[in-house]
């Protein structure tokens, strides 16, 4: 069984950031024997006065693969992890979906729902009324605070479901930047599936690119993709700046 977990809204200032919380939740599922976690992305959220957050409004997705018998388990772990873990004045949100039985229909409303957090202030009802829309498939829960995060934590499994939004966990830090290495050289010893331009060509294997000091993938067409700009001397990698709107 393949399940979407997303958390959103459990730091503070002083604490790690979701997205390392959501790691170490994940090689806790995996020493438990419960399954397999997979990468993580971040999903930038709508950033407006109104809407409390710890520093740039974003909730941490992930997959997980386990046997469908341990999903109560599995759920019951994930939502006692959160309420002994997240950290203090917090608002914890929780969701996960069993992304395999979704329809079409439901990927679609869950997909809308997330794009919606991106450009709109959405309230805790909303998120309620969607998942409960999608009874057996949708663990939606809040462990702390006003709860708030339910909202991020929903759009963000959304935003994953959509295959476009989002960035990969962590930077990698070539030992050779500087240099040019070729498209099928970077995917071979780097964690990317292909080499996109800004405008989404997806460039041939053959293709050289200059390696900048940082590298960072993003998800696109529900694969991890490096992301290149031309500049003088041919393609070489996308900045941090760069790479913001995703």
């Amino acid at each position: 069984m393949k399940l979407l977990v997303c958390i959103d809204d459990t730091d503070n200032m002083e604490s790690i950031g979701s997205g390392e919380l959501l790691e170490i939740m994940g090689k806790e599922l995996e020493e438990r024997c419960l399954g397999k976690a997979g990468y993580i992305t971040r999903h930038q959220l709508l950033v407006h006065e109104n809407i409390p957050y710890t520093s740039h409004n974003s909730s941490m997705c992930t997959e997980w693969s386990i046997n469908g018998e341990d999903y109560e388990c599995v759920a019951g772990f994930a939502a006692e992890f959160l309420e002994a873990n997240s950290a203090e004045g917090s608002d914890p949100g929780l969701c996960i979906i069993k992304r395999e039985e979704l329809t079409g229909d439901m990927v679609k409303r869950l997909i809308a729902y997330g794009k919606c957090a991106k450009t709109m202030i959405l309230r805790k009802w909303e998120a309620c009324k969607l998942a409960e829309s999608m009874p057996d498939l949708i663990h939606l829960s809040e462990h702390g605070g006003t709860g708030d995060g339910i909202i991020g934590a929903l759009a963000g499994c959304g935003l994953r479901l959509s295959g476009q939004d989002g960035r990969m966990k962590g930077k990698i830090y070539p030992e050779n930047a500087g240099i040019f290495m070729t498209v099928e050289h970077i995917c071979s010893r780097y964690p990317f599936d292909e080499v996109r331009t800004m405008n989404g060509e997806v460039l041939p294997d053959e293709t050289k690119i200059r390696i900048g000091e940082e590298l960072k993938g993003v998800f696109l067409d529900h694969r991890i993709a490096l992301l290149v700009k031309l500049s003088d001397g041919g393609y070489e990698t996308c900045d941090k700046k760069e790479l913001k709107k995703y």
